[in-house]
């Protein structure tokens, strides 16, 4: 048995795993463009493996995090037994030792068809039941008003900001294309949706919250420093220093303040504290950190400037580094945050009880 459920497990992280490397894959494909060469080629492959590490890293920690869950008991059942935990899981408090019955019951039946119509049979009487009750409805964690308004604030300046650019730069719209700019209103969607109506897993913690949304306003308040400690210099001098700015919050800055901000909050609280954290700190930080890109390319590129038509290429750019970037490279160091800090708690818990029973 303990062979069969270490072969369930290692399949079932090298599909998801599979799953994510898949994600990366298909862009990977797209960029990577045979006339260049097998040594560019190999570096391009590179750097997209270098991208996919961390969120390969953070998926096997939520996977080992979720099979000591539910998981490990789900991967010893059959098709029947999982159809019915399910039901199970469903069911109201008062109808539970009703619900547990019938699962005990399961194990005492024998035969495929059997144990497929038992289980069908629960499960619908479990369906009826559940509508025949009159109960209120489940308690819903109110959102936090103060957050919602922030997020829908910096979803309403990226709005300005974009549309701006299609008002006084002319080529930007046609430039920017459709595809591009269903995936931008997607995303800022999602960001009001999750902003007014945030699933339960977000709202659990308050210290997670506000303080994902102030490392979101420090990651962009450090663009916005970038932009004044941008050198005046056109040369190889200048643009290797503005370089070197823009990596430093892309990389060093977006992971600093992702990884901290969750590793803090998860000691102080739990690991899913840690992970409410990274999610509202990605979430305020791309947004926040568009808005601040695309003021800064409009500063260095007037409507009145020679070249008004490179702001469809920085409109682009605004939106991968930002709305993209922050989840795909900075969430999954605030995952890895919270998942050392449980480590740690692990480890002291460990050391306290053998302190206590020696």
């Amino acid at each position: 048995m303990g062979r069969g459920v270490t072969q369930v497990k290692l399949r079932v992280k090298l599909t998801v795993l599979g799953a994510v490397l898949l994600c990366f894959a298909v862009p990977a494909s797209l960029s990577i463009d045979g006339g260049d060469g097998i040594g560019w080629q190999r570096d391009q492959l590179m750097m997209w493996l270098f991208f996919a590490a961390p969120s390969l890293l953070a998926t096997w920690v939520l996977v080992n995090r979720w099979w000591t869950g539910p998981g490990e008991r789900l991967s010893t059942m059959d098709g029947p037994a999982r159809l019915l935990a399910i039901a199970v899981a469903a069911m109201p408090d008062d109808r539970k030792e009703w619900a547990v019955a019938m699962e005990a019951e399961l194990t005492q039946v024998q035969g495929r068809s059997a144990r497929w119509g038992f289980a069908l049979d629960t499960a619908r009487a479990a369906v009826i039941a559940q509508r025949g009750l009159r109960r209120p409805a489940p308690r819903r964690i109110a959102p936090s008003p103060a957050a919602a308004v922030i997020v829908v604030l910096a979803v309403a300046g990226c709005i300005a900001t974009t549309a701006y650019a299609f008002v006084h730069y002319p080529t930007t719209a046609e430039r920017f294309g459709p595809v591009k700019a269903t995936i931008l209103a997607a995303i800022l969607a999602g960001c009001v949706w999750l902003a007014l109506r945030p699933p339960r897993s977000l709202m659990t913690s308050r210290r997670g919250r506000w303080i994902g949304i102030a490392s979101g306003f420090v990651l962009s308040g450090y663009l916005l420093l970038t932009d004044f400690m941008m050198p005046e210099g056109t040369g190889d001098a200048g643009e290797l220093a503005a370089l070197g700015l823009l990596m430093s919050f892309l990389v060093i800055a977006l992971v600093g303040v992702q990884f901290l901000g969750a590793l803090y909050v998860a000691g102080m609280e739990s690991f899913r504290s840690g992970i409410q954290t990274a999610v509202w700190s990605a979430m305020t930080g791309m947004l926040l950190s568009f808005s601040v890109w695309m003021v800064m390319m409009m500063r260095k590129h007037p409507p009145d400037s020679p070249v008004p038509n490179v702001m469809a290429g920085d409109l682009s750019e605004a939106g991968f580094w930002t709305l993209i970037w922050f989840p795909v490279w900075g969430l999954p160091f605030g995952i890895l945050g919270a998942a050392l800090s449980g480590v740690k708690t692990q480890r002291q818990i460990k050391q306290e009880t053998i302190t206590w029973t020696a």
